[in-house]
């Protein structure tokens, strides 16, 4: 868990050194590799932990704060560039 949360948080500060196609490839498969390993196993993680009276209602929010955080990611992201740039 420690190597993917490590692999996953931290390869996006990668990107910009990727300077053509088969460098931003290979980032790419990294970091799809780490969101492989890191999401099952964050999910499986959750399922350990809780009990089983409220198992689906914390997968659920796991799911529904992971996917806002990718949807409002890119977002903020894209419009704090656009005033700092």
């Amino acid at each position: 868990m420690l190597l993917g949360s490590f692999f996953f948080a931290f390869t996006p500060f990668f990107y910009f050194l990727a300077k053509d196609a088969l460098s931003l490839f290979v980032l790419r498969i990294i970091h799809g590799f780490a969101t492989a390993i890191f999401t099952p196993v964050a999910s499986a993680i959750i399922s350990d932990i809780v009990s089983v009276s409220n198992r689906g209602q914390l997968l659920s929010t796991y799911s529904s704060v992971n996917m806002l955080g990718r949807t409002l990611g890119p977002l903020i992201c894209g419009a704090l560039l656009d005033i700092i740039l």
